[in-house]
C-alpha cells in the first residue's frame, strides 16, 4: 500500500486546470513593480507543488533539480515548483516532465525585482518586469520581459515604447541593434550597449546601461546641436534612484557681438540652459541673459515681449514644451544694454536676442540728461544812471558813507534753449529683416524777453584805500514781454513691405509746436554787498546778491499760437496742419529775468539763495501805494562832523578821494608799488584821475567797445570750430573744408586778417589771423590707425562692374519653357514673359524671389570687415542657376548683350563670406568677368605698416577691412 500512494497523488491533479505557459503569474505589488526593495512570496503549498526551492542560479547552464524535487518532477507529468533565480526573481512555475531527467518549461515568468527597473512603476502603471524562463532538455535559457496580466511584452518593444521603464525619460532611442538580454552560465545581463540617443532634440549621442546580474554598468554622452550654441558634450550620470542627469557649459555661436557661455544640463526630463553673455556693438553695449529654450515658445515670448502690454500674448508655459515629445530648442534671450547714440543721446534699453544673434530694442530708451543747445544770454544797455552820497571822514581808517541811486535799464534776454524730455521708442533691430519702425521724441525750448528795468538802490559803505564796500538793498521795478517758442516733434523711421518684396522705408514727422508771449509788471527786492575797486587794485570788483522776493502781474490776455504738424516726407501731400489757441504757461518760461547772466568787467556778480515769490500770480497783490508807518523810537545820537556829499544830485559817477600814495595796506606794500605792479601789467587810471567821474566812465565806454568786438570774433571762432566737430568722426577731404572756410569768410566778412587751409600730415590745419594768430584743426577723410583696421582700412579696387551695369533678364513660367532654355532674344517674346532687373525684388512666377537686396550691393567707399574669408560655397548658387535654367534661361547661349552668363555673387565671398552664398547675392553676369573677378580680387596687394605688400588671399582671415575705392570695368 506505501508503494502505491504515490501514484495516487497525480489523481487530485487532474482536476485542477493543468497550467499553460499563458497562464498568468501572480501580479507584483506596486512596490514589487517600483524597485529592488522587493521581498517575493512563496506560493502556498499544494499537492501539486514540489517540496523545497529550486535555484537556477545556481545550476548555471544545464537544468538538473536537486532532490527531492527531481523525484516529484519524475514522478509527474506536471508539477509546479517554487523557483528562484538568485536574489533577482523569485516565484512558483510550471515545469512538464517528459521522461525521468527530461524536463520543459516554457516561458514561465518569476517576478524580477532589479534596480535598474526602480522607475517602471511610475512610467507605466500596472507593468511589471519579469524574468521569463525556458528549458529544452537540460539548457536554461532567459530574458528579461515585462507583464501586465496576462499579456507579455518584449523587453526590446517595451523600451521603444516607454524608455522610462529605464529611467530614460525625455530620451529618444535610435536602432536598437546594441539590445543586451540573455541569461548564460547562471548570469543574467540586459541592457543597452552603444545605443544611439537624443535628449530633447538637443543632444545626439550614445548609450551604455547594461545590469549583469545586480552590478548595472553606465555610460552616457551626448553632443549639443542648437542652433546658437557650439558644438559642447554633456557628461551623463546615472544616480542610485535610476534618475539620469548631466551637465555641461557650452559657447556661443553667435555673431562676433557676443561673449560668455551657457550651462548646459539635462535634469532626467527636459534640456535647460541659461547664461550671461557680454554684448558689444555699434550702438548698443552691456550683458543680456540668454536661455535654452523650445523655438515656438521663444517666439511667443518674442512677440509677447515686443507687443504693447495691452496688446501682449499671455506668456507660454514652460511646462508646455517640457510636456511635449518633439522639441526644437534654440537660444533666446533678453536684458538691458546701455544705449549711446551720441553725447546726450544715450540711456537703457530693454532687448531681446533672437536665435540669429540679432538685438531687437523693445520699450522706450530715455536718455539721463537734458541737453543745453546755449546758455540764457543777456544784453542790457544802461540808460541812466544817478546816485547821490553823503561820506562822513573817519581818520586813517577812510570814509564811512551812505548812499542812494536810480538807474534805468532797457534789456533784451534771450534763452537758454533746451531739449529735453528725449524718448526713443517704436522697434529697433539688427536684424536686417525685419522692419525698422522707430522714432525719436524731444522738447525743444527757446524763451527770450524784452523791457525796461527801472532799478532803485539803497545803503552804508566804507571808503578804504579807493575801494568802495557797499551793503543795502535794491528794489527791481519791470515791464516788459515775454515768451517761448516750444516743440515736441516726433521725427521717425518706419518700413513696410509686402511679403518677398523690398522693404521701403519712410521718415515722417510729427508733433505739436506753440508760441506764447505775455506782457508784464514785475517787482522785485534783494540785499546785496558790494565791492568796487581802483584800477590799481588786485581786488576784483564783485557783487553779491540775496533775493528777497519777487511779484509779477499779467498785463492783458497773453498772445499765442499752437499747432499739431503731421507729414511724411517726399509723400508729395501738403502737411496735416490743425492750429489753436494756447495759454501761456510759467512752467514753459525758462529765462531768468532778475539775473544778469553777463556781466562784464574783471569781477561778477554772485547770487546767493534766497525765498522767492510765486511768479506769474493772477492773485497777487498790486504793490502799495505808500510804505507804512515806521515804529522807530525816537532817540537821540552824537553829533557827527558835517557831512559833506563827494557827488552832486544828478552826476553819474562815483565819488571819493585819491589814495595816498605812501598808504601802506595789510600785505605791507604802499598803494604806490601796486600802482607800479598795474602799470607793467598794461592797466592805466581811468582818464588819470581815479576820483575823476569821467574817468570810470571813459573805462566803460572801452570795455563796451572790447567787448562789442569779442561778440562779432566769438561767433566767428564758433563757425570754424564746428567744422572740426562736423568731420571728427569721418573726416573730411580738402574741398569740403575749404567750402566750409569760404562760407565763414563771408558770413564773418571783416573779421580774418587771414583765412587758409594747409595740409598738416594727419589734419587739414585751418589758419587764421584775428589776434593771435591760430590754428583749427579737422580730421583727414583717409582715417588714421593701422592699416587694415576699420578706421583705415585697405583700399580695394572692385574686379567687377557696379550692379546698376548688370543686365535684366527676361522669364516665363515653367508650363512655357516646358523644359527647355532660349535665348534672350526670344524668351522675352514668349507668352507670359516677364523682366526681372538686378537691383529689383520679385518672386519668380510665385516661387523663389531675386534681385539684389541693399545689404549686399557693391559701391564705392562700402568696407567690408573680417575679411578675408577663405573657401567656397555655392550651394545657393547651383540652385539659383537651376532656378533660372527652370524657367527658360539659358546661360550657355551666347547673347549680343552678355555672351555666356553664371550665377555671380556679387558681393564676393572672399569678402564676405559663406553667408554671402545667398539668392539675394547672387545675378548672371558674363562668365568669363565672373571667374577672373575672384583670382583677381585675391591677388591684390595691400600695403602693411611695416611695409610689406602681401596678396590678400596670403592674410590672416576674418581679420581686416576693405574699403572700394572705384570699380574697374
Amino acid at each position: 500500500m506505501a508503494a502505491r500512494a504515490p501514484a495516487k497523488a497525480p489523481a487530485p491533479a487532474a482536476k485542477t486546470p493543468a497550467p499553460a505557459p499563458s497562464r498568468p503569474a501572480p501580479a507584483p505589488s506596486a512596490k514589487q513593480a517600483g524597485g529592488a526593495a522587493v521581498t517575493l512570496g512563496r506560493a502556498p503549498a499544494g499537492e501539486d507543488m514540489a517540496p523545497g526551492v529550486m535555484d537556477l542560479k545556481a545550476m548555471g547552464d544545464a537544468f538538473r533539480p536537486e532532490q527531492p524535487i527531481a523525484a516529484f518532477l519524475d514522478g509527474r507529468k506536471k508539477s509546479r515548483v517554487q523557483t528562484r533565480f538568485g536574489k533577482l526573481a523569485e516565484g512558483p512555475i510550471d515545469i512538464e516532465t517528459r521522461g525521468k531527467g527530461n524536463y520543459r518549461i516554457h516561458n514561465q515568468r518569476l517576478p524580477l525585482s532589479h534596480p535598474m527597473f526602480a522607475r517602471v512603476g511610475e512610467a507605466v502603471p500596472g507593468l511589471a518586469p519579469c524574468l521569463v524562463v525556458n528549458v529544452e532538455s537540460t539548457k536554461i535559457e532567459g530574458r528579461v520581459g515585462f507583464a501586465a496580466g496576462a499579456k507579455l511584452d518584449a523587453f526590446d518593444a517595451q523600451i521603444r515604447k516607454a524608455p522610462e521603464v529605464l529611467g530614460l525619460a525625455g530620451i529618444s532611442l535610435g536602432a536598437l541593434s546594441g539590445v543586451v538580454n540573455t541569461i548564460a552560465g547562471g548570469r543574467l545581463k540586459v541592457g543597452l550597449s552603444g545605443v544611439p540617443i537624443t535628449l530633447g532634440q538637443a543632444f545626439k549621442g550614445k548609450i551604455t546601461l547594461i545590469a549583469e546580474d545586480e552590478a548595472i554598468a553606465f555610460d552616457a554622452s551626448a553632443t549639443i546641436d542648437v542652433k546658437g550654441l557650439a558644438t559642447g558634450a554633456l557628461e551623463m550620470k546615472r544616480a542610485a534612484d535610476g534618475l539620469i542627469t548631466g551637465k555641461a557649459a557650452v559657447g556661443l555661436n553667435l555673431p562676433k557681438n557676443f561673449s560668455g557661455s551657457i550651462d548646459v544640463a539635462w535634469d532626467g526630463q527636459a534640456v535647460t540652459g541659461e547664461g550671461k553673455a557680454g554684448y558689444k556693438g555699434e550702438k548698443l553695449s552691456g550683458e543680456v541673459t540668454l536661455r535654452l529654450m523650445d523655438k515656438d515658445q521663444a517666439r511667443q515670448l518674442e512677440e509677447q515681449k515686443k507687443a504693447p502690454p495691452e496688446q501682449a500674448p499671455a506668456a507660454p508655459s514652460p511646462a508646455a514644451a517640457r510636456a511635449s515629445k518633439k522639441v526644437d530648442y534654440v537660444v533666446f534671450g533678453e536684458g538691458d544694454l546701455s544705449f549711446v547714440f551720441n553725447a546726450w543721446l544715450n540711456g537703457t534699453a530693454r532687448v531681446i536676442v533672437d536665435p540669429k544673434g540679432f538685438v531687437t530694442i523693445i520699450g522706450k530708451i530715455t536718455p539721463q540728461r537734458e541737453f543745453e543747445l546755449f546758455p540764457q544770454k543777456d544784453y542790457v544797455r544802461q540808460l541812466f544812471k544817478v546816485e547821490i552820497r553823503a561820506s562822513y571822514g573817519i581818520p586813517v581808517v577812510g570814509n564811512i558813507f551812505i548812499f542812494a541811486n536810480v538807474g534805468m535799464d532797457a534789456f533784451a534776454k534771450v534763452g537758454p534753449a533746451k531739449f529735453y524730455k528725449i524718448i526713443v521708442q517704436g522697434t529697433y533691430s539688427t536684424d536686417p529683416a525685419k522692419c525698422q519702425d522707430f522714432s525719436i521724441q524731444g522738447t525743444l525750448n527757446i524763451s527770450a524777453a524784452a523791457g525796461a528795468r527801472l532799478r532803485g538802490e539803497g545803503g552804508a559803505g566804507l571808503e578804504v584805500l579807493g575801494h568802495d564796500i557797499k551793503a543795502g538793498a535794491g528794489v527791481n521795478g519791470i515791464a516788459g514781454i515775454k515768451g517761448y517758442a516750444e516743440a515736441t516733434p516726433i521725427i521717425g523711421y518706419r518700413e513696410k513691405a509686402a511679403p518677398g518684396e523690398d522693404k521701403k522705408g519712410e521718415w515722417f514727422i510729427r508733433g505739436d509746436m506753440e508760441i506764447v508771449a505775455q506782457p508784464f509788471l514785475g517787482l522785485s527786492g534783494d540785499l546785496f554787498v558790494e565791492v568796487d575797486a581802483p584800477w590799481w587794485s588786485p581786488v576784483p570788483d564783485k557783487k553779491w546778491t540775496w533775493p528777497l522776493g519777487g511779484k509779477e502781474w499779467p498785463l492783458g490776455s497773453p498772445l499765442g499760437i499752437g499747432a499739431s504738424i503731421d507729414y511724411v516726407f517726399g509723400s508729395g501731400q501738403w502737411p496735416k496742419l490743425d492750429l489753436k489757441p494756447v495759454e501761456f504757461d510759467s512752467s514753459k518760461f525758462m529765462t531768468d529775468l532778475y539775473s544778469d547772466k553777463a556781466k562784464p568787467g574783471k569781477g561778477g556778480d554772485v547770487e546767493k539763495p534766497g525765498k522767492w515769490s510765486e511768479k506769474n500770480s493772477k492773485a497777487a497783490d498790486p504793490p502799495p501805494k505808500a510804505s507804512p508807518k515806521g515804529n522807530a523810537a525816537p532817540g537821540k545820537a552824537g553829533a557827527p562832523p558835517a557831512a559833506k556829499s563827494k557827488v552832486q544830485p544828478g552826476s553819474a559817477g562815483k565819488g571819493g578821494k585819491p589814495a595816498d600814495p605812501n598808504a601802506r595796506t595789510a600785505t605791507g606794500k604802499t598803494v604806490k608799488q601796486y600802482q607800479d605792479e598795474a602799470a607793467k601789467k598794461g592797466k592805466k587810471p581811468a582818464g588819470g584821475d581815479v576820483k575823476a567821474a569821467g574817468g570810470k566812465q571813459e573805462a566803460a565806454a572801452k570795455s563796451k567797445g572790447k567787448q562789442a568786438s569779442e561778440e562779432k570774433i566769438t561767433p566767428a571762432l564758433a563757425a570754424l570750430s564746428a567744422l572740426t566737430t562736423r568731420y571728427a568722426k569721418d573726416g573730411a577731404s580738402k574741398e569740403e573744408v575749404e567750402a566750409g572756410v569760404n562760407s565763414a569768410r563771408r558770413k564773418f566778412k571783416g573779421v580774418f586778417k587771414s583765412l587758409e587751409v594747409v595740409d598738416g600730415g594727419d589734419n587739414w590745419d585751418i589758419k587764421y589771423v584775428i589776434n593771435p594768430n591760430r590754428t583749427e584743426k579737422v580730421k583727414k577723410k583717409k582715417g588714421s590707425g593701422a592699416a587694415g583696421s576699420k578706421t583705415n582700412p585697405f583700399p580695394i579696387e572692385w574686379p567687377k562692374r557696379p550692379l546698376a551695369n548688370y543686365s535684366s533678364i527676361w522669364l516665363v513660367p515653367e508650363n512655357v519653357s516646358n523644359g527647355k532654355q532660349f535665348p534672350q532674344s526670344k524668351l522675352k517674346s514668349m507668352p507670359k514673359a516677364e523682366e526681372f532687373n538686378p537691383t529689383g525684388r520679385k518672386k519668380v512666377f510665385g516661387a523663389d524671389t531675386i534681385g539684389v537686396t541693399t545689404a549686399w550691393r557693391p559701391f564705392k567707399d562700402k568696407t567690408f570687415e573680417d575679411s578675408p574669408y577663405k573657401g567656397r560655397v555655392e550651394k545657393e548658387k547651383e540652385r539659383f542657376n537651376d532656378l533660372l535654367k527652370k524657367h527658360g534661361y539659358d546661360r550657355e547661349t551666347k547673347t549680343a548683350e552678355e555672351g555666356t552668363t553664371d550665377g555671380d555673387h556679387v558681393s564676393e565671398l572672399q569678402m564676405v563670406g559663406p553667408s554671402g552664398d545667398t539668392f539675394p547675392n547672387l545675378w548672371p553676369l558674363n562668365h568669363k568677368e565672373n571667374r577672373s573677378s575672384g583670382s583677381k580680387l585675391s591677388q591684390t596687394r595691400v600695403t602693411l605698416d611695416d611695409g610689406k605688400q602681401p596678396m590678400i588671399r596670403e592674410l590672416t582671415p576674418n581679420k581686416y577691412f576693405f574699403r572700394i575705392i572705384k570699380f574697374t570695368k
